[in-house]
């Protein structure tokens, strides 16, 4: 009954439909073009009723079915809603069909099937699992596609969509997780938001950028899934916070402040920054031992950051390595600065370090700190990477060699006429695709279909073992960073040690507090008002007057001295004018001559004040027409 009566409610389209004017009725507006609308306006206002004001209207019978039909709509729309968050993906999901792996599966074209077919069946055939998984690894971004027309590559796919036959399609059967994404405190973690960047405290064990098996647990993505961030219409103005970029770039076991670019124009400008070395990074660390205060740096091979690893570093580049003086263009340095350093009960050391750079090649904090003997508290790759075999280091080409050797990509091992190809061989055999892929995987159905990425490959290849490595997080924290004017700072996070990083962090509050809101006095032209500073930056009046020239009745807080004397100056020169400027000031004068002007050119002296002046389009139109005796003049 209740679907048979809704639908022909007639009462309920009378609420939702405004009642028409009856016609014959005169309007007292003057003829126009717009008096019909505004005519019915005016009729909607006084005589039309929205739902809620004709609600006590209706008869019982009709409020009991309206009643109804809006709980039966609640209900629908929170199946839906639960329906969604059944679907989301959570930290226990059973995303893939075993370990985490990088290895992919390929499938290829599709000639006898479908002109086009959905993605997760595609999937599902081929890996021998079910649809539903299959849709899993489409949604967490696990599957690829070939552009072979206009950007020929590959492009990742990241909801359910149909591809044609000839499609090539890239699985990652077992993509690598990151359970730190569905964390509940994001909104306490936006420390900063403008219109043109967001900085947002990143947790530990969680990408800036997207693994190439897992496109959807990345920081930007995380952030947005979790407020629940929308698109406005499309893209308002470029903006797209559903998809912004990720401008710092700090290690996946670190945490600390991260900038993201709203727009592809921050996105530039925050690049040329970073390549000019514009902006400040300061990481706190717990070291296994105390340092020097002081700079240090280290050398890198460019050519191995063009292959796609990590680089190495060294101390001083080899005298080996450099056989003429263009040998020199293949290197480049990484600078830290240690600024200060504080004791912590257990041998270990709170150590504050300023660096200009940030990423896995221009920053290499954690790999540095090691090399002086000093890792980062519970950095266990460290530790593990000091137990490769000397042999196999050479042959991967981890150790320095000349610097035209190192830098051919290309250079293949051949067993019995390369003095490394013995060991390296050895090693790459040990297990297949370089022990990237436990036995139990190789077994199932789609084993045999598993490959390696290109760089990936080459470093199983050169004999470097590509077993997954478990990570964990490490007690490095980027807490300040300044880009652009701006200055944002972080704490520590809550489960480092009590009075870990106190000496050199918490000190740190205090003077980063001061240096920002002096950079906003500043780009406020020297002055601002006591309540925006304070909303702004969170500090009282009293705190004001013990760090900068404040001016309580007047509500000022001034960058230094001199901006307040020079606004001093500027008052007492406005109080002046308006004391002993032109006399009399009378507001509006021109509207008013103007209007004296009309009065006299369209009204006679005996209509003043009786009858109202013609408006702008009633004299455009011609509706208004100028007394006869008008001489041009006034008689003022």
């Amino acid at each position: 009954e209740l679907d048979r009566v809704l639908p022909e409610d007639k009462l309920r389209e009378e609420w939702v439909m405004p009642p028409l004017r009856p016609k014959g009725k005169r309007s007292i507006r003057p003829k126009s073009m717009k008096r019909v609308e505004w005519d019915q306006e005016d009729h909607v206002r006084d005589f039309g009723h929205n739902p809620w004001s004709s609600f006590a209207l209706a008869p019982a019978a009709e409020k009991e079915l309206v009643a109804k039909s809006w709980t039966n709509d609640a209900r629908r729309k929170a199946s839906e809603r639960n329906g969604k968050e059944k679907g989301r993906h959570r930290i226990g999901d059973d995303v893939g069909t075993g370990p985490a792996h990088a290895a992919y599966v390929e499938i290829r074209e599709r000639w006898d099937g479908p002109e086009f077919e959905a993605v997760n069946i595609i999937v599902a055939e081929h890996l021998d699992i079910t649809p539903e998984k299959a849709s899993r690894l489409v949604e967490l971004g696990a599957v690829w596609y070939y552009d072979n027309f206009e950007i020929r590559d590959w492009v990742r796919i990241m909801k359910p969509q149909k591809v044609s036959v000839d499609t090539v399609l890239r699985v990652f059967p077992n993509p690598e997780r990151y359970k730190t994404c569905y964390l509940d405190d994001w909104d306490e973690r936006i420390k900063k938001v403008d219109r043109d960047f967001v900085v947002i405290d990143k947790p530990p064990l969680l990408p800036c950028f997207a693994h190439v098996t897992n496109g959807k647990e990345v920081l930007h993505r995380c952030l947005a899934d979790a407020l629940r961030v929308k698109k406005v219409q499309d893209i308002e103005l470029g903006m797209d916070d559903t998809n912004m970029t990720a401008m710092t770039h700090i290690d996946d076991e670190a945490s600390g402040l991260v900038i993201l670019a709203r727009h592809e124009k921050a996105r530039l400008v925050s690049e040329e920054w970073i390549k000019k070395e514009k902006c400040i990074f300061e990481f706190v660390a717990i070291c296994t031992k105390d340092l020097e205060k002081g700079t240090y740096r280290h050398f890198y091979m460019r050519t191995e950051e063009k292959a796609g690893q990590t680089p190495t570093l060294y101390d001083e580049i080899p005298e080996h390595a450099i056989t003429e003086r263009t040998d020199y263009w293949d290197w480049d340095v990484v600078t830290m600065e240690v600024v200060s350093t504080a004791p912590l009960d257990g041998g270990c050391a709170a150590v504050r370090i300023r660096t200009k750079n940030t990423g896995p090649i221009k920053e290499r904090i954690r790999a540095q700190l090691a090399m002086l003997g000093a890792p980062v508290l519970n950095d266990k790759a460290v530790t593990r990477a000091n137990q490769v075999n000397k042999e196999v280091a050479k042959a991967a080409g981890l150790l320095p060699e000349p610097a035209k050797r190192m830098s051919d990509p290309s250079l293949n091992i051949i067993p019995g006429e390369d003095q490394y190809s013995a060991t390296a061989a050895a090693v790459a055999a040990v297990a297949p695709l370089g022990g990237a892929v436990d036995d139990e995987v190789l077994r199932g159905p789609y084993g045999h279909m598993l490959e390696l990425l290109p760089a990936e490959k080459y470093a199983a290849s050169r004999g470097i073992p590509q077993t997954r490595r478990e990570k964990v997080p490490v007690a490095l924290h980027l807490a300040r960073v300044e880009f652009g004017g701006r200055v944002v700072t972080c704490a520590p996070p809550p489960y480092w040690p009590e009075g870990a990083a106190a000496a050199v962090a918490v000190q740190l509050t205090t003077k980063d507090i001061k240096t920002a809101i002096t950079e906003y006095l500043i780009l406020q032209g020297g002055w601002s008002t006591i309540r925006k500073v304070g909303g702004q930056f969170g500090v009282k009046v009293d705190w004001l007057e013990q760090h900068f020239p404040v001016i309580r009745h007047a509500s000022r807080v001034f960058a230094s001295e001199t901006a307040m004397k020079e606004w001093e100056s500027e008052m007492r020169v406005k109080r002046a004018k308006k004391a002993w400027g032109t006399g009399f000031y009378e507001r509006r004068a021109k509207h008013k001559q103007k209007m004296w002007q009309l009065r006299e050119r369209y009204l006679r002296p005996q209509e003043w004040g009786k009858k109202r002046l013609p408006t702008y389009k009633e004299i455009k139109r011609g509706l208004a027409k100028p007394i006869e005796d008008y001489l041009g003049r006034t008689n003022m």
